[in-house]
Parts: C-alpha cells; sequence; structure tokens
C-alpha cells in the first residue's frame, strides 16, 4: 500500500519556490527584492514576474502597469464600510469652506496687504520717474495683474504644489526629500542642499521683513486722516507686532479661526473700494490687457525696469501658498484664491489705477483714498483745521 505524502513537509517547500526569483528577462539575474504581489524588482531596475504560461519564465512589466492593476484590485475589493450618510457629507463640504476660510486667515494675509503700498511705491519711486499718464497707469496695472496671474496662479497653483511631500510644502519639505533621496553623483546631492539652504535663508529674511512693512503699511493711514498722527506710526506698529507674535503661538488652527474671517472682510472691502471706482471709470478695464505691459516695458526700459523693482511687490508672500500647504490643503488654498483673494486684490488695484489716471495727487495714499471721508475715522477728520 503507498503511503500518504507528508503536506506538512511539502508546504514550506511550495513557499520556498513561490518566492524564489525566476531569471530577469532583461539581464538574466535573479531579482535584488522579494515580490510585491507577485513582481519582482532587479538589481538593474527592471521589474518583472512570471508568465502565466510558463511559471519559470517572466516578463517585463512596467510601473504604470503595476499601478494600474494596484488599483482594480483596490477597486474589486468589497468594501466593509457602511455607506456614508448624508449629514456628514454636509459636513465634509462645511469643513472645505471652514479650511478656505482658515487659508485666507493665515495663507494670505500677507499678499492680501500689498495693496496698501504696492501702486503708490511704483509712481513715488525713483522721484516719481513712472509718470501717471495714460500709457503710465494702464502700463503699471498690466504689469501688476500679469504677474499675479503669472507667478501666483500659474507658478504656485498649478505647478509648484504639485512638488508636495506627502502633502507637506515649502523649503524644508524639499529638503527633507533631497535628503531621502538617492542619486548618482554625490556633487549634485550636496548642491541641491546648498540651494535649499539658501532659499530657507530667504525665507527667513522674508518672515522679517515683510510683516514689518505691512504692518507700518497700514499704520501709516493714520496720516491720510490726520498729518499730526504721524508721530504714533512707528510706536502703535511695534505695539500691534508684539501682539500678533505673542498671538502665534496658538498654533495655525487658532489664527485662522481669528484671522480667516478678519481677511474675509478686508478682501471684501477692497474689492467694494475698486469697484466704485471701476464705476465711475469703467475704461481701466482695459489695462487687464498684457499689450499695454508689454508697450510699456518696450517704449521705456529704464522706467519699465525700475517700475518692476515696485511691481514685485504685489506678489509678496506668495510663497506661503505653498508653505502652508501641509496645514490647510492645495483644494482649499486653490479655492480661497480664486473665489476670493484673487477677484478681490484684482478690481482693488484696477480702481487704486483709476483713481490715479483722474487725480495724480492721490499717489500718497492711494487705497485709503478710494473710500469716502466718512469711513475714515470721522471723529479724528472733525479735529483737522479748516479753512474760511
Amino acid at each position: 500500500m503507498k503511503e500518504p505524502k507528508n503536506t506538512s513537509e511539502q508546504l514550506p517547500e511550495k513557499k520556498h519556490q513561490s518566492l524564489r526569483s525566476p531569471p530577469c528577462p532583461s539581464c538574466g539575474r535573479a531579482a535584488a527584492r522579494e515580490p510585491s504581489h507577485g513582481v519582482w524588482i532587479c538589481h538593474c531596475g527592471a521589474m518583472f514576474r512570471r508568465t502565466k504560461e510558463d511559471p519559470e519564465l517572466a516578463e517585463l512589466v512596467t510601473g504604470k502597469q503595476v499601478r494600474e492593476e494596484r488599483e482594480e484590485r483596490l477597486r474589486s475589493k468589497p468594501s466593509l464600510d457602511p455607506p456614508i450618510p448624508a449629514a456628514r457629507l454636509r459636513v465634509a463640504k462645511t469643513s472645505m469652506k471652514v479650511l478656505a476660510i482658515g487659508a485666507l486667515g493665515v495663507v494670505f494675509g500677507d499678499i492680501g496687504t500689498s495693496p496698501l503700498y504696492a501702486v503708490q511705491t511704483i509712481f513715488s519711486a525713483s522721484n516719481h520717474i513712472v509718470t501717471p499718464n495714460h500709457a503710465g497707469v494702464y502700463g503699471v496695472i498690466s504689469l501688476i495683474f500679469w504677474t499675479i496671474t503669472m507667478i501666483v496662479s500659474f507658478k504656485y497653483i498649478f505647478y509648484v504644489m504639485r512638488a508636495s511631500n506627502e502633502g507637506e510644502g515649502g523649503i524644508m519639505a524639499l529638503l527633507a526629500l533631497i535628503r531621502q533621496s538617492v542619486l548618482k553623483h554625490p556633487k549634485t546631492k550636496i548642491v541641491l542642499i546648498a540651494m535649499g539652504v539658501i532659499g530657507a535663508a530667504l525665507f527667513y529674511g522674508d518672515g522679517m521683513i515683510t510683516p514689518a512693512i505691512s504692518v507700518i503699511s497700514a499704520v501709516e493711514g493714520v496720516e491720510v486722516i490726520s498729518p499730526t498722527l504721524s508721530s504714533l506710526v512707528v510706536p502703535l506698529t511695534l505695539i500691534i507686532l508684539v501682539g500678533l507674535f505673542a498671538f502665534q503661538h496658538r498654533g495655525t488652527g487658532t489664527i485662522g479661526r481669528f484671522f480667516g474671517p478678519v481677511l474675509a472682510l478686508w478682501f471684501f472691502v477692497l474689492a467694494l473700494g475698486g469697484l466704485s471706482q471701476i464705476i465711475a471709470h469703467p475704461g481701466i478695464i482695459a489695462a487687464l490687457s498684457p499689450s499695454y505691459g508689454i508697450q510699456f516695458m518696450v517704449s521705456n526700459f529704464a522706467v519699465g525696469f525700475v517700475a518692476l523693482a515696485g511691481v514685485v511687490l504685489v506678489v509678496t508672500g506668495a510663497e506661503a501658498l505653498y508653505a502652508d500647504m501641509g496645514h490647510f490643503g492645495s483644494p482649499a488654498i486653490l479655492r480661497a484664491w480664486f473665489l476670493c483673494a484673487f477677484p478681490c486684490l484684482t478690481l482693488s488695484y484696477l480702481g487704486q489705477g483709476a483713481l490715479i489716471l483722474h487725480d495724480p495727487k492721490m499717489i500718497s495714499g492711494t487705497l485709503f483714498h478710494l473710500y469716502p471721508g466718512w469711513a475714515q475715522i470721522p471723529f479724528i477728520r472733525s479735529d483737522e483745521p479748516t479753512s474760511e
């Protein structure tokens, strides 16, 4: 009588055979790693798996095939989770709105205050080298609009924010990716790390300079109301900055909840002030055409070059879109930018251009002159001397 086979001794052998790599179709050697879902990775970098016809033979596969098969397995796998109720879907939508408002307060606080000083700086630079005539105003506003569009809307939103480190953005996240990467030439890694360190240094420099510029430009608005208050600009700026940095340790979430509604109101006021001048002088809308900016640069490059030094101020803080991506996520930042910040900034700059074109005396404190006198602290204006 034939003795039964000992299956307990054969199971380890079968497992060993299934893990044994067939020869690589590319170089003929065995694989360097254990198989993952039946796919081996060879020393030469090729990926392969056993053929269905002959398990002793192998066929090459691509990374795209492996990903598609993995996604197909996940789709075909039955879900054990209960269906998401409609209430939770509404909460998810509400959460996105909350994140977008929080992003307004944290991400766009810097670029949102650029209208305070950008236009005024451009037309005041180098002893008013930029003339506030039709060509000058339309050219500057065109340069401002397309600088914001190209750098923020295209560069950051559609390109830079795709390069994330597991959802985290910023120069530090890129440095971490460089340290984890395997490069053929060590010198390349050294150069990339050096560039990252320089970028981090520039980031810290921007973090020191920009808050001071933004706050002092905002406080200088009291000079429009009453020039006698100019002596209070620096002390008030110091008090505000100390208060902001003392509050900052509470975390991004707290700051976003507090400053989100404040910045939403700020952008609304910016749009309202600019819209009032656009309605009065609708021709300024033509400045959105890039032809005015190109013509302005070509006609007098020296003046255009000086203007560009001020135009870059309109995108100060744009790097925050990438640096704070891990806090709010790219969908919330994208919604906050295209639905609120971008259109409101555009209306504000158009309104400032229309105001300067029709009254060049308004270059100093342009943003504040967009609004009527009753909106500029009436009880302080009443203290100004009147001329008979």
